[in-house]
């Protein structure tokens, strides 16, 4: 409980990864709530201690929160990505899940999913704070794009542009985004891929005060390239998914770590 009070409001959910010693705890977490479900299955047919079921359950909260305090004190880079699409049926949504799978993998930051779909987000009158009554849910938005190092936002294209979901959203922040490395992901049915999304995305970017990764990740033919249930079947993309990433850790590094340099002589 003390070592929680050292840390930020938990606003998203987390990734294992970032480094790994957090991966460890993460592993550990894992195996600990594993034993739990065991026990309490056992302590249906026979007499377990309440104090083995509570110890358990207590651990496994120990080693979520030790995972957040190593991670803060290794300085773990967090990023954020911000599906644009909220269409029922949205073929977009699956790029977003493989960005999520594969920075997972790199093991290198802890990544968070803002899902515009899960959200009404009315059109913006007024940008954050100013908005006369509260708005469900735009708090922990905020919240989210406030603590983040680095994000990536992903649209499909729908008549020549990126969504009005998206920008009707990125509307209502500004200072969040401000001298952040933000990432680009577009995706279409058609064989172009969004293209055009793509680079208007990227003015937007720059619009907000935010630094566009030069490298877009471009997805043409999304019924094609992925599968029902989300899986990349597409080899091609593949390798696009695969320097997308590599591009967007070194981006978002390189300027993560000079923030932290200037912040460091600063002090």
């Amino acid at each position: 409980d003390e070592m929680e009070k050292s840390l930020p409001p938990l606003t998203h959910f987390v990734l294992p990864g970032g480094h790994i010693h957090v991966s460890y705890c993460h592993i550990a977490r894992t195996v600990c709530r594993r034993a739990e479900r065991l026990v309490v299955a056992l302590s249906k047919e026979s007499h377990v201690e309440p104090l083995i079921i509570k110890y358990l359950n207590r651990l496994s909260d120990y080693l979520f929160v030790l995972s957040r305090k190593m991670a803060k004190d290794l300085a773990v880079e967090e990023i954020k990505w911000i599906p644009g699409s909220v269409r029922i049926g949205r073929l977009s949504h699956f790029i977003s899940v493989e960005l999520q799978k594969r920075l997972q993998l790199a093991g290198k930051v802890q990544a968070a999913l803002l899902d515009l779909a899960a959200y009404q987000f009315p059109v913006a009158e007024e940008r954050y704070g100013r908005n006369p009554s509260e708005i469900p849910g735009l708090a922990y938005a905020q919240s989210v794009l406030d603590k983040s190092d680095a994000m990536i936002f992903v649209s499909p294209e729908y008549h020549g542009s990126y969504t009005g979901a998206l920008k009707n959203f990125i509307d209502y922040f500004w200072k969040e985004f401000e001298r952040k490395p933000i990432g680009v992901a577009v995706g279409s049915t058609g064989k172009f891929g969004g293209i055009n999304a793509s680079v208007q995305m990227q003015q937007l970017v720059l619009s907000i005060g935010a630094f566009p990764m030069p490298y877009k990740l471009i997805v043409p033919n999304l019924h094609q390239a992925f599968a029902n249930d989300g899986t990349l079947t597409d080899s091609s993309i593949h390798k696009q998914f695969d320097k997308f990433i590599e591009e967007f850790l070194w981006f978002s590094d390189a300027i993560y770590s000079k923030k932290q340099l200037t912040s460091g002589l600063s002090g």
